[in-house]
């Protein structure tokens, strides 16, 4: 049994080790793909688009699609790229995943009113720092800012320059997780909304059922954008109970 990962924004392949503690008891294994431009990839160039990405993604993946069952996991940018790759298996004729997990992702078709990719660097900083997930060590350090600034600007730029399309229904059941905090913050920062002017846990649900014919699920906890390090062990209880239940 196979979880394939894929990060969030300047994430890499250490992103989701938090996770392996709580899935190698259970003969469940990890395989987070890299992005290019950082870890084993960083001499390849950055990309900043999403169909870039997705067919980097889709090259990664076929490698590790065999006979074993598999789930589908991302974060964030990591969660619409998930969705994206389930979308192109079908439309290939891969062997499917088991189910989609996507977290940090509310909504699929997320459009930012609120674009930093082509901030300047303290202001962009100041930005990431309201998400979270970035260690205090960076952010203090000027070095490592100009290191990881790139990486992260073409990680926005992706998200932000994206325009969701419809696609034909996958049918896979998917399961969103969220953290509590970002609610708020989405309906702050997003143009998002419905006939009552803001988001709320049934409009996921409902947003997200638009793109599978299979049951949705989702869970919120507590935490910001970056809840998910905080919750290791119910993240992996999750993977468990897909691999238990018909698809």
């Amino acid at each position: 049994m196979k979880i394939i990962a894929f990060p969030f924004a300047g994430g890499n392949t250490y992103s989701f080790n938090f996770l392996s503690n709580f899935l190698g008891p259970q003969g469940m294994s990890l395989v987070v793909l890299e992005y290019p431009g950082r870890g084993i990839r960083i001499r390849e160039p950055l990309l900043v688009t999403m169909d870039e990405l997705l067919k980097d993604a889709m090259v990664q993946l076929k490698k590790h699609i065999t006979h074993e069952e598999y789930i589908i996991y991302g974060h964030s940018l990591g969660g619409l790229l998930g969705l994206l790759v389930c979308q192109r298996i079908d439309q290939m004729g891969l062997k499917k995943p088991t189910a989609l997990v996507a977290s940090g992702r509310p909504l699929p078709h997320l459009k930012r009113r609120h674009k930093i990719s082509h901030l300047q660097k303290d202001l962009f900083y100041q930005e990431i720092a309201t998400l979270g997930g970035l260690p205090e060590q960076v952010l203090e350090n000027e070095d490592l800012k100009r290191f990881y600034e790139p990486i992260l600007k073409a990680d926005f730029q992706i998200v932000e320059d994206y325009v969701f399309e419809e696609n034909p229904k996958i049918n896979l059941p998917i399961t969103v997780l969220y953290g509590d905090e970002e609610l708020q913050k989405l309906n702050e920062d997003h143009s998002d909304g419905h006939q009552n002017g803001g988001i709320d846990h049934d409009f996921i649900k409902k947003t997200w059922e638009a793109e599978t014919v299979a049951p949705v699920t989702v869970s919120v906890l507590p935490g910001n954008h970056f809840f998910i390090y905080d919750h290791g062990a119910t993240i992996a209880q999750t993977f468990i109970q897909k691999f238990h239940c018909p698809t």
